[in-house]
């Protein structure tokens, strides 16, 4: 539901705060794509972004990579490489980190 605003300060929340736990842990992959979700999360709580099914859907497939990710840093303490998921989540919101 793209109007359930507590459900976007949730995901907004838990991406600041995987953001800034990455970074502190020097996971600079990890970290990146969580601020791209923390932004677009904050976009779309602010109105200046509309949750399209697009958006959406990458941003689910990017979380589960994401997810993969802090299984490698957990199992073998090296994140995973997310340069794909960061350049999509880019393109289909139009949200950057540059």
């Amino acid at each position: 539901n793209t109007g359930d605003k507590d459900a976007m300060n949730n995901i907004y929340i838990a991406a600041h705060s995987l953001k800034g736990e990455s970074l502190a842990m020097g996971y600079m992959t990890n970290s990146a794509v969580s601020q791209l979700i923390e932004k677009i999360f904050h976009a779309a709580k602010d109105g200046s972004l509309t949750l399209t099914d697009p958006i959406l859907t990458t941003t689910l497939q990017s979380v589960e990579k994401l997810s993969d990710s802090i299984d490698c840093v957990e199992k073998e303490d090296k994140e995973c490489i997310l340069t794909d998921e960061q350049m999509s989540l880019e393109k289909v919101s139009g949200i950057s980190l540059g």
